[in-house]
């Protein structure tokens, strides 16, 4: 072990007075409660970002195909879903479903009461993982090859709206030439916070849109594409562009919801201010504190230059007394911030308004990568913010810092 090493270890665990251990205890604190501020603004600003990216590409995909028009209604152009450009996007790494899709919109009638909604048709092979953990009562539609199914999934706030439940039915009427009226039934109510979609959608059997249309079996309105890994949607999108005909376009979720994306953006933003803040502010106190302990410890740093030891070896000690100082901070502010924000996500202690926030607890997701480079950010930051306190000592004179009191 180095002499520094040990000397300032042994400074640091030493007597000390009662100013100067106050100033270390609110030197750790400063450390500790920065980082855990941190820790949750990115845990939270992830979280968002994760729990709106998953709900968005739930309803509708990381990727969509469409007619290639400046249609800008609800009920999109049909396109041909052939078997071989399904088989095809099938085939591209990180595609994890491919599933073909209608819309159709319509006017719910239930008693007195209604509303206008966007019936989404689905196939019988749709992927149902996404509502299995928001589903409130009830059961999926079954659909088959076969036969066209009058059975729908609606929402919670739809079903309150209009006074629905499970085994209820309704009247829904579509606008065209000629108007169609058709008596669907709710088979299960779901719930997924995202008040956008939960406010406008149903979900039913793709054939009837087909039917009410005039349509092929092949004809839809689009084709959503589900990944395993939604980083490489631009990579895909470049992959589906070259399969895909000229009268056809691509778009992810950015593309398609760019208000949603700068909303995202702009907790980055604030994230990064909030970080930069408690670094200052950290960082200051630090500073602060290696003032002090440099005043206390006059006397012992002239000692210790009229025995041979060199400016530079007197500011290593200090040094790594401050590195020991915010190291214990850094400890206690993962432990803080880790753990509140775990019970976070186990318990949803804080609420939130899912009509202006897109869900009703405050998410929290944090991966092991983040932490680390967070953390060595912070006492890379903080560890350069030290060398200005600890190059005073270099104007110490020996015989005065002795006669110090």
């Amino acid at each position: 072990m180095k002499i520094e090493t040990y000397i300032s270890r042994k400074l640091f665990s030493s007597s000390r007075t009662n100013f100067s251990k106050a100033i270390l205890t609110i030197s750790i604190i400063s450390v500790a409660l920065g980082l855990a501020v941190m820790i949750l603004s990115i845990g939270v600003s992830m979280g968002f970002q994760k729990a709106v990216k998953e709900k968005v590409a739930g309803f509708e995909g990381n990727i969509r195909i469409s007619n290639f028009d400046y249609n800008q209604s609800a009920e999109l152009t049909p396109i041909e879903s052939d078997s071989f450009l399904l088989s095809q996007l099938q085939t591209i790494q990180h595609v994890k479903e491919v599933q073909p899709f209608a819309l159709k919109g319509g006017i719910i009638k239930h008693e007195s009461l209604i509303s206008g909604i966007i019936l989404k048709g689905i196939s019988p092979k749709y992927n149902w993982n996404f509502f299995d953990s928001h589903l409130v009562s009830g059961t999926f539609p079954y659909l088959s090859d076969s036969t066209i199914s009058n059975n729908v999934l609606i929402s919670y706030n739809l079903a309150r709206r209009l006074q629905l439940d499970t085994n209820s039915s309704f009247l829904i009427y579509f606008i065209q030439e000629p108007p169609r009226v058709r008596k669907l039934n709710v088979v299960g109510i779901f719930n997924t916070g995202f008040e956008e979609f939960d406010a406008n959608y149903i979900l039913g059997d793709i054939k009837l849109i087909q039917k009410l249309n005039g349509w092929t079996a092949n004809q839809v309105s689009g084709i959503e594409i589900h990944l395993s890994d939604s980083k490489e949607s631009v990579a895909i999108l470049n992959q589906i562009n070259k399969l895909i005909d000229y009268d056809l376009k691509a778009e992810t979720l950015a593309e398609r919801y760019p208000l949603i994306t700068d909303w995202l953006k702009l907790l980055d933003t604030n994230v990064w201010f909030i970080i930069g803040l408690m670094v200052i502010i950290s960082g200051i106190t630090i500073i602060a504190t290696i003032l002090i302990m440099i005043l206390e410890k006059t006397s012992f740093i002239g000692v210790l230059k009229s025995m041979g030891a060199s400016n530079r070896m007197v500011q290593k000690i200090f040094f790594y007394q401050t590195l020991y100082l915010v190291g214990f901070g850094m400890f206690a502010g993962n432990l803080l911030g880790l753990s509140l924000g775990f019970l976070q996500m186990k318990y949803a202690l804080i609420p939130l308004d899912p009509v202006n926030y897109y869900m009703n607890t405050v998410p929290f997701y944090i991966d092991i990568q983040s932490i680390i480079l967070l953390n060595v950010g912070v006492l890379s930051i903080i560890g350069l913010m030290i060398l200005w306190p600890v190059n005073t000592i270099s104007n110490i004179s020996p015989i005065r810092a002795i006669r110090f009191k």
